[in-house]
């Protein structure tokens, strides 16, 4: 998987979120009940308040 960090955050927040990106699990595509090759661009946004 590749993360690419556009803006740090403080206090272990970028680790986090990496962390949590790293855990989410996606089930591939299916055609004809068979899985398909598949591409994502996933963009989190964090907002400190």
């Amino acid at each position: 998987m590749n993360i690419i960090v556009i803006q740090e955050l403080k206090d272990g927040m970028t680790e986090a979120a990496i962390e949590a990106a790293r855990n989410i699990r996606f089930f591939p595509a299916e055609k004809d009940g068979k899985p398909v090759s598949q591409w994502m661009t996933l963009e989190y946004n964090f907002n400190l308040f």
